[in-house]
């Protein structure tokens, strides 16, 4: 499986230049608006915010290709961990996990990231694992066993300086900046 780490993206990262899709400020309210009731969020909690903005990008992105959010996996007994966001290509393998880490300190950020990614990696592919969607939906667990999949860091526009391999194209007073305006 692959791992990568800051600028080794550098062939992503051109993909994922503000000159190719943006996802502007005006589509990131959109994404808010859509939220169903009950979701909360603020300055210091906004991880599904980001999370669905991290969705809404790559959808722009990857326009054929299925996205998934939050998928767990676990066993009978406990869950391992969540995975963020999931691309899910045409033959219906996993090619990228995406973790997505919008927190004040990009350093601890990365940090939490790569350390659930390594997590992950541990465990994909394990048919003695359930991997499951918010909406209880059981994954095939041969899904997760792409040799070639992605394992990706998202977060805020600034934080990639910092090591991110990908951001969702607002800053963090940006993100603020919505949170305040819905």
């Amino acid at each position: 499986m692959k791992h990568f780490v800051g600028s080794v993206l550098l062939g992503i990262s051109v993909f994922f230049s503000p000159l190719a899709l943006s996802l502007s400020y005006e589509d990131a309210a959109r994404v808010i608006e859509s939220f169903p009731e009950g979701i909360s969020y603020n300055e210091v909690n906004h991880g599904y915010l980001c999370e669905q903005l991290a969705i809404a990008k790559l959808s722009e992105f990857y326009p054929s290709e299925r996205i998934l959010g939050g998928v767990i996996y676990r066993d009978d007994r406990r869950t391992y961990g969540e995975l963020d966001v999931l691309i899910v290509d045409r033959n219906f393998d996993v090619s990228h996990v995406v973790e997505v880490k919008c927190m004040k300190s990009y350093r601890s950020a990365l940090s939490k990231a790569q350390s659930q990614l390594d997590r992950f990696d541990h465990y994909a592919g394990r048919c003695d694992l359930k991997y499951v969607t918010p909406e209880g939906q059981l994954l095939d667990c041969g899904m997760f066993q792409n040799e070639d999949m992605f394992l990706l860091s998202m977060s805020y526009e600034d934080a990639l300086p910092y090591g991110f391999d990908l951001s969702f194209d607002l800053t963090r007073d940006e993100v603020l900046d919505l949170i305040h305006e819905h």
